[in-house]
């Protein structure tokens, strides 16, 4: 997949996203969510998706987008984070929508 505003820039899902994805049956929700990601997140310098095991809760896995941003190109980090969120619950059923979670990674 291209990855959108990163034109020529290829996107390849991490072996470990696809299966995980498939297991929860959230496979449809990836690559909307991660062009969401790169709509609200213009300036990203990166962007990585990546299934993380909760350290404190046993069996628990989410898929994590995290966006390598510059410190300065974003102003409100709480509005940030939930403009995100509107556009995951707008892309996922309600069910599945903690499947993913938003890392947001400045530099």
């Amino acid at each position: 997949m291209i990855a959108p505003g990163k034109t020529g820039r290829e996107f390849a899902w991490p072996p470990n996203v696809v299966e995980f994805a498939s297991e929860q049956k959230v496979s449809p929700s990836l690559d909307p969510l991660l062009m969401a990601t790169y709509r609200l997140f213009p300036t990203a310098l990166a962007v990585n998706v990546y299934v993380e095991t909760d350290p404190e809760i046993a069996d628990l896995k989410r898929i994590v987008f995290e966006v390598r941003i510059s410190h300065q190109d974003v102003a409100d980090f709480a509005g940030a984070q939930r403009g995100w969120i509107e556009a995951m619950c707008e892309i996922c059923p309600e069910p599945i929508t903690c499947t993913f979670v938003l890392f947001l990674n400045t530099v």
